[in-house]
């Protein structure tokens, strides 16, 4: 049995169904209404869903796309979101495209009719006759709802015009997948990486499903710096084989390209369950989490990387992870501590000149809650001691030793208060970073929930500045 959805997600699906039934200028209102119960719900397909049909109803394909590819990569078994892939790259003459995710659609079983329909039009349209005339014969032969008559005409038709085609007078140039194949590799080895890709589409609108054919599409489109492209084509290949670490790998290295790391980790995740010996997996792991403010999760994957590392030409690679954990446990709470706590281990500090000179890697010579630890005697006296009659009475030693007691308390109720300050700008450093990694991952309201919770100021930081106020007075 399904779940109950939340309450605000039904109200949201009800005020879509209204704007849905609204006139047609209130399609911009059919959006919002859509684009919000993504933001509010961003693991449910039918966000998605909604806004992308919508969004194809209004003609705006490039919207439809951006946000389906999201929710194709975001919600494990969104296979209705490749479909309208499908159609939106169709309805702006993508053909290529088109053709790929139709046949991912069939290899996923969704809707595997209307796809052969559309990847018959997409064939045609790039040249691949034969392949349209077989696409379109399977509709045209397992079709039998009364709806889809004027469809089936429609195939009848392109059927007649493209078997005219192909007639013995006018033998078909068919696409060769295997030449295709060898093509691309061949210009893709040579670095000649426009006319590979140019091969590589060629290949996977005229072929089965091919995840590793997808994957090399995807590595030219890198290789061109055509970032969004390249995770389109990753997306598609592990979508046709979940299998394929290698796919998932440049996923994940993609998605952090374009700083998308929320979206790179559970690609990143994949890879090391696939390989898990792999030490470049878990780099990029750690990388992905850290980018998505998973500070104990990226610390976990860096000293994974670092037990397993054995390769002697990874050096530079090594200490940069090295680094990293140094860095990650500075900022970082103890473990086994309270969020909140800003407490550190005792070595958690990084190296003078690691990352440039930090007052907190300063020994504090007054640890002691109870007053001054070690001998004070050299410590510099910055204050001269007022003279008054009382003390001038006292005598000149009496007086020295006086003022050597303030400034001890002094110095004491200073360190307290950087103490108190320290442990205050760890508090806030981590709901702050909790509340990035919430915004990275499309989670607006539970990131402003994060920010406001951050305190201006706490009881121990106040208590500790009025102490150091009240001395001052005194020795002014």
């Amino acid at each position: 049995m399904t779940p109950p959805r939340p309450s605000s997600f039904v109200r949201v699906l009800a005020a879509v169904a209204i704007v849905a039934t609204a006139a047609p200028a209130r399609g911009a209102d059919d959006l919002a209404a859509w684009e919000q119960a993504i933001v509010e719900h961003p693991d449910d397909a039918r966000g998605y869903e909604g806004y992308g049909l919508a969004a194809i109803a209004a003609r705006r394909f490039d919207d439809a796309i951006e946000r389906l590819r999201a929710g194709v990569a975001r919600v494990p078994g969104f296979k209705r979101g490749y479909y309208l892939l499908a159609v939106a790259h169709r309805s702006r003459s993508d053909w290529s495209e088109a053709a790929s995710y139709y046949r991912v659609c069939l290899a996923l079983d969704q809707q595997v009719n209307d796809s052969r329909y559309g990847l018959g039009r997409a064939l045609a349209e790039l040249g691949d006759k034969p392949g349209a005339i077989e696409a379109l014969s399977r509709y045209v032969l397992d079709e039998t709802d009364p709806d889809k008559a004027a469809f089936v005409a429609r195939a009848r038709g392109e059927l007649e015009r493209l078997r005219r085609d192909v007639s013995p007078r006018n033998p078909s140039a068919a696409l060769d997948p295997a030449a295709l194949r060898a093509e691309a590799t061949r210009l893709q080895r040579a670095g000649r990486l426009e006319p590979a890709v140019a091969a590589w589409r060629r290949l996977v609108a005229a072929a089965p499903p091919d995840s590793l054919a997808q994957n090399e599409l995807g590595s030219s489109l890198f290789g061109l710096k055509r970032y969004d492209e390249a995770i389109e084509a990753f997306q598609v290949a592990v979508a046709i084989d979940r299998g394929n670490a290698v796919a998932w790998f440049n996923l994940a290295n993609a998605l952090r390209k374009v700083g998308r790391s929320a979206e790179a980790v559970p690609a990143a995740e994949r890879f090391v369950e696939l390989e898990p010996g792999d030490p470049d997996g878990w780099y990029g792991l750690a990388q992905s989490r850290e980018g998505s403010a998973d500070g104990r999760g990226a610390l976990e994957a860096y000293r994974h990387y670092l037990s397993i590392e054995r390769r002697p030409d990874k050096r530079a690679l090594q200490a940069k992870a090295e680094r990293a954990v140094a860095a990650l446990r500075f900022r970082l709470p103890a473990e086994g501590a309270s969020s909140d706590s800003g407490s550190l281990e005792s070595d958690d500090v990084l190296p003078l000149g690691a990352a440039g000179p930090h007052l907190r890697d300063l020994r504090d010579p007054f640890e002691s809650p109870g007053g001054v630890t070690g001998d004070l005697d050299d410590l510099l006296n910055p204050f001269t001691p007022r003279r008054t009659p009382a003390r001038a009475a006292r005598g000149e030693a009496e007086d020295e030793a006086d003022g050597a007691a303030r400034v001890r308390e002094y110095a004491a109720a200073l360190a307290a208060y950087r103490r108190a300050l320290t442990a205050h700008a760890d508090r806030v450093s981590a709901r702050y970073e909790k509340g990035v990694g919430l915004a990275i991952a499309g989670r607006v309201r539970e990131a402003g929930a994060a920010w406001d919770s951050i305190s201006l100021d706490d009881e121990a930081l106040v208590n500790a500045r009025r102490t150091l106020e009240r001395l001052r007075s005194r020795l002014r």
